[in-house]
């Protein structure tokens, strides 16, 4: 390439050969074309190696980070954020796909917004050819950085904003992402503290029903967080957020000590208030998923769609 380019597309990969070229695939189809794509491939075991070797030789910007021992996924995620020194970076899960016009729909968005940290696309999920529905959108514009951080965490449902684009400075000191259950999320809330976060809703990232994310239990094994953890996912993520923004990330020192605690606490309250049939199934989880107790279960996962404004049609993926 003959200069820079503004935006890292980060592709963290395991495994993931029958999918990965559909992927890199939509990143080189953009409409905006100062991108390079870094693929880092977690150590696959299938042929996930000789595809990423193949998309690098059929087009200068891609390049392949290879691990020689698989460092996680978390540690892999964190990988491809900090990649590269472009202004501006993103990620795209192995199985994922972009519209066409996502990068330049969201980079026009950050030009024309200073303020802004983040911008991602709406989020549609899907299950092989059968689309299952729409994300939850999210925009934190408030002026206040506590406000603005207070509001994610009392509307984060799926987090779509995780794939849209950062500016590379910003991202620098919310980084590491944690390996803990709402990592993204605590990552995004460490960016709120320093710009705004907006959702372009007239561009979609395109994300698959499966892999690690499908439940909190296969996202701990692969988080390797404890049984607790994944027995009361709730509770464990909103203790641990509470802990980052009350005495982990230095992305909240410039509050007083005191105000961090409260803002901690205030966040893991939002966190299980927002989801409260979500608590007290995890609580009743081995009860209720009891073969006899099928019909309570599905009532109860109903019950939680109605409270979140969720039809029976247009239910994103939630794990």
């Amino acid at each position: 390439m003959s200069r820079a380019p503004r935006v890292t597309v980060g592709v963290p990969t395991y495994n993931r050969a029958a999918g990965l070229e559909r992927t890199v695939a939509s990143v080189l189809a953009q409409t905006f074309g100062e991108l390079e794509v870094v693929i880092s491939d977690n150590a696959s075991t299938d042929a996930t190696a000789e595809v990423g070797a193949r998309l690098a030789a059929g087009d200068a910007r891609v390049r392949v980070l290879r691990h020689d021992v698989n460092a996680g996924l978390t540690a892999n995620f964190n990988a491809v954020l900090g990649a590269g020194t472009s202004e501006l970076v993103m990620v795209v899960a192995d199985d994922d796909w972009l519209d066409p016009d996502y990068l330049e729909r969201c980079v026009g968005f950050l030009d024309a917004h200073p303020g802004h940290v983040l911008a991602s696309g709406s989020a549609r999920y899907h299950r092989g050819e059968q689309l299952r529905g729409p994300g939850v959108d999210v925009d934190c514009e408030q002026d206040d950085p506590a406000a603005r951080v207070r509001w994610y965490f009392a509307h984060v449902v799926d987090n779509a904003s995780i794939y849209g684009v950062m500016r590379r400075e910003v991202l620098a000191g919310a980084l590491p992402m944690p390996n803990a259950l709402a990592g993204d999320w605590m990552l995004i809330g460490r960016l709120l503290m320093a710009g705004r976060l907006h959702t372009v809703r007239e561009t979609v990232v395109h994300r698959s029903v499966g892999g690690t994310s499908a439940s909190f239990q296969d996202t701990a094994r692969s988080l390797g967080l404890t049984g607790a953890q994944a027995r009361h996912p709730h509770v464990a993520m909103a203790r641990l957020i509470r802990e980052d923004i009350a005495s982990g990330s230095p992305a909240y020192a410039s509050l007083p000590a005191h105000e961090r605690r409260r803002l901690g606490t205030a966040c893991a309250l939002a966190v299980l208030r927002a989801r409260p049939l979500d608590v007290v199934n995890d609580a009743l989880g081995p009860l209720l998923r009891h073969p006899r107790m099928a019909r309570v279960d599905a009532a109860a996962h109903r019950a939680v769609r109605r409270l979140r404004g969720q039809g029976e049609g247009d239910t994103p993926y939630l794990p």
